[in-house]
């Protein structure tokens, strides 16, 4: 019996061209003009839009939470209150966070 291989994205960052499989992202961070990408691993940095790798990743997975953040919805630990606008996300074992406003939360749950 075979077992599947996992599913690689080609994603252009600044350190050139890599194969990363989606289910290694935490989340993807829009700072400025950079899109960056967490994973446990490393950080990679791109400058291809949200749009672009929204539409690269699993939609059953991965959510747009804020106007500036990408997450991997099995990677989420909890979500607390932040602010009157947005929740803070905490992800397992990762010292960083991303944000949901509340005009993305209502389409996520």
């Amino acid at each position: 019996m075979f077992m599947q291989q996992p599913q690689l994205i080609e994603l252009s960052t600044t350190e050139g061209r890599i194969l990363i499989n989606p289910e290694e992202i935490l989340f993807i961070e829009s700072i400025q003009r950079k899109r960056v990408i967490h994973t446990y691993q490393e950080k990679y940095v791109s400058y291809k839009s949200l749009e672009y790798m929204e539409s690269m990743l699993n939609q059953g997975y991965f959510a747009r939470t804020h106007r500036s953040f990408i997450v991997n919805l099995k990677k989420i630990e909890k979500i607390v209150p932040y602010c009157r606008t947005s929740n803070k996300i905490v992800f397992y074992n990762y010292d960083e966070y991303a944000y949901i406003s509340k005009k993305y939360g209502h389409d996520l749950f």
